[in-house]
């Protein structure tokens, strides 16, 4: 598990991401086999360097420094970090706890193919204007969803899909998202700018809690986007929509969605019989094997744990297991 610091401009710190991991990046690019994708679908990725320019200068100028930084055109870095409708759509548990003795705490376990090679890393960006933000993500991409940033707001996803069309100008939630860390303290600050602007992406549920212990659903069937379980003392999500509006928005398999609702079930009933409320709460549930229990070993689970990351924002800490929690040990990070 890689560890990339970067701090200064947005362009200085697409350099430094992408000269730290440029290892990572490549072998990503060439697992994803980004070449090919830009070489059949040049025209769209050109568009979407626009879009992203035109909605978010600064993120583009983040992408064009990684792109030099890891030897890479940007034509595939833009692959990696913007809807590829080709793209794989695999699993993922976020929960949150909003109080208790430890505060408010995120968990998350990031799941995929048991023939999964992409590598993720942990990325620290201490820009000079905004937030600092610490995400664990694949080499190669800037997202939002699985991060935190120095004052406590915290997100973790889960892969859903998502039916509606995503046509015209548009950015992806994985950039947006992280651009938001940079700027938003609070839950609602965060969930409310998601629909600033018109969004595309794979669909996603993400898990939000802040430093204040506000909690919420964001359902992100992209471009549509709904809330639930706000203020809820323990949310959490799977891999299907829950919302009446979006409970057949999603794009999974009849068996994923089975496995999905299997999963959400498990967590519904430890919401109703023993809640989590503390860190060690939390790590029970992450580490867990009972019946469709998030730490996932392929089998009839299908997917794999890859890692696992626990945010405690009261105390500015960040813990992240390489490989499933159940036999890995959590390294701590400071926000």
């Amino acid at each position: 598990m890689k560890t990339i610091q970067c701090q200064g401009s947005p362009r200085a710190m697409g350099q430094q991401y992408g000269e730290q991991a440029r290892d990572e990046i490549q072998a990503n690019c060439a697992w994803l086999n980004t070449a090919r994708k830009v070489a059949e679908a040049g025209e769209y990725f050109t568009r979407a360097e626009q879009d992203i320019g035109s909605l978010a200068p600064d993120l583009l100028t983040e992408l064009q420094g990684l792109a030099e930084g890891a030897n890479v055109p940007l034509a595939e870095i833009v692959c990696c970090n913007h809807y590829n409708p080709g793209g794989p759509t695999v699993g993922c548990t976020p929960m949150a706890v909003a109080a208790g003795p430890d505060g408010p705490i995120l968990g998350k376990n990031n799941d995929g193919s048991p023939v999964e090679e992409r590598r993720f890393v942990v990325h620290v960006t201490r820009p000079d204007t905004g937030l600092p933000v610490t995400t664990v993500t694949y080499a190669g991409w800037l997202s939002g969803l699985d991060a935190a940033n120095a004052a406590g707001l915290s997100a973790g996803h889960g892969s859903v899909g998502s039916i509606f069309p995503r046509t015209g100008l548009r950015i992806d939630i994985r950039l947006w998202s992280y651009g938001l860390l940079r700027a938003c303290r609070t839950t609602d600050e965060f969930a409310s700018r998601l629909g600033e602007v018109p969004l595309t992406g794979k669909g996603f549920n993400v898990v939000v809690v802040d430093r204040a212990g506000a909690t919420v659903v964001v359902e992100a069937a992209v471009p549509v986007l709904a809330r639930r379980a706000e203020g809820a003392p323990f949310v959490f999500s799977t891999n299907h929509f829950i919302t009446p509006e979006l409970r057949e928005a999603d794009r999974r398999t009849p068996s994923g969605k089975e496995i999905s609702t299997y999963r959400f079930g498990y967590l519904r009933w430890l919401e109703e019989s023993q809640p989590p409320t503390c860190l060690a709460d939390i790590q029970r549930v992450l580490t867990s094997h009972e019946p469709w229990a998030p730490c996932r070993h392929a089998g009839p689970h299908v997917s794999v744990t890859l890692w696992s990351m626990i945010v405690l924002p009261r105390d500015g800490r960040l813990l992240v297991a390489d490989g499933p929690p159940c036999t890995n040990a959590y390294t701590e990070f400071a926000l």
